[in-house]
């Protein structure tokens, strides 16, 4: 199997969209009026990680 440099996503790449759409998820959420202890349970993130995330929003 031949494999194009083109076609290949390097891990970086793919894992920063992943931490961006997550981020963009609990904004979502934050600003829909979820309370943050249901944005934990469905982001499956951590309360100091989720709190980092909408900090840094209000912050901008």
């Amino acid at each position: 199997m031949k494999i194009d440099a083109d076609t290949v996503t390097p891990v970086r790449t793919s894992s920063k969209k992943l931490r961006d759409l997550r981020k963009k998820q609990i904004i979502n959420l934050y600003t829909s009026g979820v309370t943050i202890e249901e944005i934990i349970v469905q982001s499956e993130l951590s309360e100091e990680q989720v709190n980092e995330i909408i900090a840094e929003y209000v912050a901008h």
